[in-house]
Formats: structure tokens, C-alpha cells, sequence
């Protein structure tokens, strides 16, 4: 049998761990080598997303009670319609873009939805780059949505 008080404080310090982690490497190397080379990091910052949506895989199967990875990404996206934003299309997105195609090919990849012709695409930032109304958002033009994560 689960200990569920053990399983959420375990869960808690991980997330507490991973916050930590990244605002240290924002602070000490992002920011210091921001308009440089490495700007951005951007490979590191697609690390934290794949942890990010494994984590949110793991947090969807035991909220199911299911781990199968038959259903995974409507499990993922149900799960965060319930508990992290009520957009539904963004949640699809942000689970096909940084689950499926970052975690297969080490990086994002446009999305196409074949019954619009609208492909997908991202801009992906570090906190106070982007206003924080933005976050989380899915802006239209005339052939994409861009996700902004």
C-alpha cells in the first residue's frame, strides 16, 4: 500500500529541489551570459522541460492509477486541464511539443494540425522575459499559433 503523506512530501522536495536548481542556474550562469554566445542556454532550459513534462507524466499516471503509455498524452493533457490550465489546446500542444518531440529528438519540432494547415511553434523564455500574462499563451497569425512557454 501507497503512503500517500511519504509519496506527497517526496514529491513536494523534488519540486522544491528542481525550483532551486533552476532559478540557481538562472542566476549564475543564464543572466551572466545573457547576449553572449550562450545566450539563453537554450539546450539546458529543453532539459528542464523534458524533467517538467516526465514529471507531469508520472503526476497524470498516478492520478489515473494507470502508467500505460496507451493513452499517456490524454491522460497528461486531462490532467492538466484539471489542475494546471483550463486550455485545452494549449495543454495539447505544450504535451505533443514538450513531451513527445523534444523528449524523441532533443529538441522542439513545429506542430502541423492538418485540418487547419496552421503549424505550431514556440518561444520558449526564462521568467521575467516574457510578461508573466503572457505565459502559457497560444497567439494566432495568418498560418501558425505560437506557444508561449
Amino acid at each position: 500500500m501507497v503512503d500517500l503523506t511519504k509519496f506527497r512530501k517526496e514529491l513536494t522536495a523534488h519540486s522544491e529541489a528542481f525550483e532551486r536548481e533552476v532559478k540557481t542556474v538562472y542566476s549564475t550562469l543564464v543572466l551572466p551570459h545573457w547576449e553572449s554566445e550562450l545566450h539563453g542556454f537554450p539546450q539546458t532550459l529543453y532539459g528542464y522541460m523534458m524533467a517538467l513534462f516526465a514529471r507531469i507524466d508520472l503526476l497524470s499516471a498516478c492520478w489515473k492509477g494507470n502508467a500505460a503509455s496507451k493513452g499517456q498524452t490524454e491522460r497528461m493533457i486531462e490532467f492538466m486541464t484539471k489542475y494546471m490550465s483550463h486550455d485545452h489546446e494549449a495543454n495539447s500542444v505544450a504535451v505533443q511539443m514538450w513531451r513527445h518531440k523534444l523528449m524523441h529528438t532533443g529538441e522542439p519540432r513545429y506542430l502541423l494540425d492538418e485540418r487547419t494547415g496552421k503549424s505550431y511553434r514556440w518561444l520558449l523564455h526564462w521568467w521575467e522575459h516574457l510578461p508573466y500574462e503572457q505565459h502559457y499563451t497560444l497567439v494566432e497569425t495568418s498560418d501558425s499559433k505560437r506557444s508561449k512557454t
